[in-house]
């Protein structure tokens, strides 16, 4: 392999991770109550997330537990019919929503306030 061939692949990398940097900053722009967003591997390793300044220790516990919901939500809609494939899980409760979105090479996870707007009304009061 020829360095030239490896720094065309590194290039091809780097853009692809500045791509995925670009879209998590939009999604937590666009969407006022996106306060978490953690991408993992598809062995459940957290490779990015919003804010970068969380405690990754909270970023690990997030995604083992939704990694593991996600399988086991995988595992059911596969016994209630083979020939389906998920591809959503939204989870939510008074104070959070959940949304686990499953790709091919990685799984998105993203938490949000769903009373955000209930909030903003109430200020504007």
């Amino acid at each position: 392999v020829s360095t030239q061939s490896t720094g065309g692949l590194k290039d091809i990398a780097m853009a692809a991770m500045s791509e995925v940097e670009e879209c998590l900053q939009k999604l937590k722009v666009a969407n006022k109550g996106v306060q978490q967003v953690i991408i993992v591997n598809n062995s459940g390793v957290p490779i990015r997330w919003l804010p970068a300044t969380m405690d990754y220790q909270d970023v690990v516990q997030i995604a083992s537990q939704f990694t593991e919901l996600s399988a086991l939500g995988s595992k059911i809609i596969n016994e209630l019919d083979p020939m389906n494939d998920w591809t959503f899980l939204r989870v939510r409760s008074n104070m959070h929503e959940i949304m686990v979105c499953p790709e091919k090479e990685f799984m998105m996870i993203v938490l949000q306030d769903p009373n955000i707007d209930q909030r903003s009304i109430e200020e504007k009061a």
